[in-house]
């Protein structure tokens, strides 16, 4: 009785959120569109993004415009679902959008060391709001990933980027990027097992739980297949966080020293029912994979934090599946090639 009545009126609202949202239809139609333009007035016209892409200069339409639009509706719904939440509940979906704060991070770093400035990023993409700690102004200022860094020292990423820096300014940014996400997911799920007994608990932890463990399987097998690197660089980026990976199977993985041997290790885990490691697109599998579980805690567990989560889910896959159509008919690819990128859609 306490869940109905807490999450009542906001699992009502994202139900009536979610009925907006993009149909196989639409997916169909947006693959059978010729260039950029076409997809986004399709967009414009047809779906639910229409207030989104109220400021679409129709006669300038190009990649990186469409994706700053799109970014935009993400945030705000981040942040119209923030309003409805109190207490607690507030505290809980502070481990959702912090993620969207590490990508706001990466982003900058990204732009900086491309040696532009940030002028160029589009504050409105950014999570700019009361429940942020990050200072976009001072950081949106920044000229350097020195002063970028700095002007974070009023959140914990300061601290964790702050050793990075090197003598001459700069950054390494894959090992920035790898350390920010260790540090979100870290962080995240030691707040969830702070947390009473619940539903909510549980379905945090199956969330966090099993992006933890496909993300420490899958940087294993690109270590070892793509870089080629020591187990000991290996054991630097792994989440120390299990879920359905045990730990001692996770440290055979990365002692492993051939692929064969790291896929047969892989295939005796709880997720070779779900991923064919062999084969490409496995970050692919793994998303079709989240995206059935969110939809089935949104219906089976109405009345809990599931909605909130399972809606933030699906509107950045949604979003990712846009983006993926728009390089597909970039690099003209035709149909099924490009329904083979996008998740979520069998």
């Amino acid at each position: 009785m306490q869940s109905l009545l807490k999450y009542c009126d906001l699992s009502t609202k994202i139900r009536v959120m979610k009925g907006r949202m993009l149909t196989i239809d639409d997916y169909n139609n947006m693959m059978l569109k010729r260039n950029v333009k076409e997809v986004a007035l399709y967009l414009k016209n047809n779906t639910y993004y229409k207030n989104d892409l109220i400021d679409l200069d129709e006669n300038d339409v190009h990649r990186g415009k469409l994706e700053v639009l799109l970014y935009r509706a993400v945030v705000r719904d981040a942040l119209k679902i923030a309003k409805h939440l109190t207490g607690n509940e507030k505290k809980i979906y502070r481990y959702i959008y912090r993620k969207l704060e590490v990508e706001d991070i990466k982003k900058m770093l990204r732009t900086l060391q491309m040696g532009e400035s940030l002028t160029v990023l589009d504050k409105a993409t950014l999570f700019v709001s009361r429940y942020s700690k990050i200072n976009f102004n001072k950081s949106l200022e920044a000229h350097s990933i020195s002063e970028l860094v700095d002007s974070l020292s009023s959140s914990n990423f300061y601290g964790i980027l702050k050793p990075l820096i090197t003598k001459d300014g700069e950054i390494d940014n894959f090992t920035a990027e790898m350390v920010l996400d260790d540090y979100y997911f870290q962080k995240s799920i030691k707040q969830v097992r702070k947390m009473e007994r619940g539903k909510d608990k549980e379905l945090l932890e199956e969330m966090f739980g099993l992006e933890i463990d496909f993300k420490n399987i899958f940087w294993i097998i690109r270590a070892k297949k793509s870089y080629n690197l020591s187990k000991e660089m290996i054991h630097r980026f792994v989440i120390p966080s299990y879920y359905k990976l045990r730990k001692d199977v996770l440290e055979q993985m990365i002692n492993t020293t051939t692929m064969e041997q790291l896929y047969k290790l892989a295939e005796q885990t709880f997720y070779s029912k779900i991923i064919d490691f062999r084969q490409d697109k496995v970050e692919y599998q793994f998303l079709n994979y989240m995206h059935k579980i969110q939809q089935r805690s949104m219906r089976t567990e109405a009345y809990s934090i599931a909605p909130v989560i399972g809606y933030m889910y699906l509107k950045e896959l949604e979003v990712q599946n846009i983006t993926n159509i728009i390089e597909g008919i970039r690099y003209d690819l035709d149909h099924d090639s490009i329904h083979h990128y996008l998740a979520g859609l069998k």
